[in-house]
């Protein structure tokens, strides 16, 4: 019986380790070409600037968006200096075993498909602030606009996903259950993801998954905090016109791309001390040591019990022992 509720503390205790140090699922921008094509009841919105297909019942939520688009539009062709000059499509499904269908992941909540202009989100997964579908718009509409103007030899992933982040207000497509701060760990134990391996993709593991992502924005926040404001537009605008990445950060912040992420490392390291990291995980810190308490407190509970145990056991031979040594010394008259 000791042993049995033993082994559930542990496995309680390894269950919320486990928990506590992994992150949940994410999404991702996609290079495919399908635009909802064979899904079933589709209905459609000619609008003069979007063009959406939606499942039933998804028809008033694609008419709200026809009604906010052009505001979206019209935002980042503020923010970014370019005319949104191409109708994109937008294919809304009404649930993830269908957006599975069209190229999408269970643990995708949206892509876009730059090469054909379009847009495909898992509308389920829209009903989760900050998670909503304009904010999830505007996020991969971003991605469109700077495959539109950049080539993508010159767009690196991790500028593609630093920008549509900062452009959305700091929301990626990443779905996170339980958002871990993986930049923070990544900082204390020297495991920053270089930027050269963040140029053609993301790594496939959650945990690097959500890093690069943290340090996509991150460096994109540093360049914009610490440079001149119109820093980041200088260097879309190079490389809209054909210089890669390493020209357009040498030419609009004076340093390489080399310079510019040690200098980022550097600022990191500043912000990103253990106490920050204790401070951010008090809660989570001092819950596990309760539970560590508690185990121990447990174990020695038991480890007195079998000491008791073990002790009448102990007195019970001894009585049995001193019962068969009287037995013994009887002598009949």
């Amino acid at each position: 019986m000791h042993i049995r509720k033993s082994t559930i503390l542990l496995l309680w205790l390894l269950l919320w380790i486990g928990l506590f140090f992994t992150g949940i699922c994410w999404a991702q921008d996609s290079d495919g070409e399908n635009n909802g094509d064979g899904v079933d009841a589709v209905g459609e919105i000619r609008h003069p600037q979007i063009y959406i297909r939606y499942q039933q019942p998804l028809e008033e939520a694609a008419r709200q968006t026809a009604d906010i688009y052009p505001e979206i539009r019209a935002e980042l062709e503020t923010v970014f200096g370019w005319k949104v000059a191409f109708i994109p499509g937008l294919m809304l499904v009404k649930d993830t075993r269908t957006f599975e269908r069209v190229g999408g992941r269970n643990y995708i909540s949206a892509f876009a498909a730059p090469r054909e202009n379009w847009i495909v989100i898992d509308y389920s997964r829209m009903t989760r602030a900050p998670y909503t579908l304009p904010v999830t718009l505007k996020h991969e509409l971003v991605h469109l606009l700077l495959h539109h103007y950049i080539e993508d030899e010159n767009l690196p992933r991790w500028l593609n996903e630093g920008v549509a982040q900062w452009a959305s207000g700091g929301v990626s497509e990443l779905m996170l259950n339980t958002p871990r701060p993986e930049l923070h760990r990544a900082v204390l134990t020297d495991g920053l993801i270089p930027l050269r391996n963040l140029e053609n993709g993301f790594p496939r593991d959650r945990r690097g998954l959500i890093l690069a992502y943290a340090q996509s924005l991150s460096i994109i926040t540093y360049i914009l905090q610490t440079y001149e404001e119109s820093a980041l537009g200088q260097i879309l605008g190079r490389l809209s016109q054909g210089e890669t990445p390493q020209e357009a950060v040498q030419a609009s912040l004076g340093i390489s791309l080399a310079e510019l992420e040690e200098e980022w490392h550097r600022y990191l390291g500043k912000r990103n001390t253990l106490l920050t990291f204790i401070a951010i995980h008090l809660y989570e810190i001092l819950f596990f040591l309760a539970a560590l308490t508690a185990a121990a407190a447990f174990f020695r509970q038991v480890k007195k019990r079998r000491n008791y145990r073990d002790e009448d056991e102990e007195e019970d031979e001894a009585d049995a022992d001193a019962d068969a040594d009287d037995s013994g010394d009887f002598h009949e008259p």
